[in-house]
């Protein structure tokens, strides 16, 4: 399945229409998708939500306006925003600096994109249905808040020590946490993400938000080693390259396609516990390209 060339239909269409206003649902339109397939792909392979990128884009070509001298409240209506002072706070959130000082700074260029590493292995599984139980928070993709919400659901996790109430109610066999996007609707930017590790018994498992993970054919992508005593981030970092890979490159060479009826998810065993060669294993549902 080549992803990347119908990326380029959808960013094609952002760059058509950056002078003019335009919805989520027309991006997903101009790709075939139903919603929630396109924010969930889209985030996967740009390593932002919909809404962030065009935003991005805006305030990227709203830079060479500027710098080419001008005035702020003209490229403020020239890319869409209802006034100056909200370009100017969209700016400063988004690069830290206000736009005079931007253009002082850099110079900013569209290609310039961070180092990509493939994964360290990718091998094919069959595996049967199982049901995982934990922690559960519905997230909006085209939410301004989406990047902060997923913040503070990771620092809820570790205050209320969820990880570890897990295991002592489950006692799973094997350790491992396993996460993944729970559609709620194809029409929809909104999903749950759910944290959790194996339910093997159901009635332990009542406490928590469960749910039944699909058999079937997966290709399983093991992330390229990050040592994380030195930098804990530049997993997470490298865990965002490899949905990257997945969808830009490895399609593009298998003769496989996603399959949209089953969902990917995130596995997390003791192998990226800080450690120097810290890993984690992304299931991607796969099935025969016709």
């Amino acid at each position: 399945m080549n992803y990347r060339k119908e990326f380029e239909i959808c960013f094609a269409y952002v760059e058509q229409h950056l002078k003019e206003p335009f919805t989520v649902n027309d991006l997903a339109a101009s790709m075939g998708y139903s919603l929630f397939h396109f924010c969930r792909i889209f985030y996967a392979y740009q390593g932002m939500t919909p809404k962030e990128y065009v935003l991005e884009r805006r305030l990227q070509a709203a830079l060479v306006d500027l710098k080419q001298g001008d005035k702020i409240i003209d490229v403020a209506c020239t890319y869409c925003f209802e006034t100056a002072s909200g370009f100017a706070k969209s700016f400063r959130k988004r690069y830290g600096i206000s736009p005079k000082e931007m253009k002082k700074k850099i110079d900013l260029e569209w290609s310039t994109l961070q180092e990509r590493k493939s994964p360290s292995h990718i091998r094919y599984q069959e595996i049967d249905a199982f049901i995982i139980s934990g922690y559960c928070h519905t997230f909006d993709y085209n939410d301004h808040t989406f990047e902060k919400d997923m913040v503070a659901y990771w620092e809820q996790f570790e205050e209320e020590n969820v990880e570890e109430r897990l295991y002592h109610t489950l006692n799973p066999s094997k350790h491992g946490e396993i996460g993944i996007v729970i559609r709620k609707g194809e029409n929809t930017t909104c999903h749950e993400y759910l944290l959790g590790v194996v339910a093997e018994n159901r009635e332990k498992s009542q406490p928590w938000h469960n749910y039944q993970i699909a058999g079937g054919q997966y290709a399983v992508f093991t992330t390229f080693p990050i040592d994380m005593t030195k930098e804990e981030s530049s997993f997470a970092r490298q865990i965002r390259e490899t949905w990257r890979y997945i969808f830009m490159d490895w399609f593009e060479t298998v003769a496989y396609t996603y399959d949209d009826s089953r969902e990917a998810f995130e596995y997390y065993d003791e192998r990226c516990h800080y450690g120097e060669d810290a890993v984690m294993d992304i299931y991607i549902p796969i099935k025969e390209e016709k």
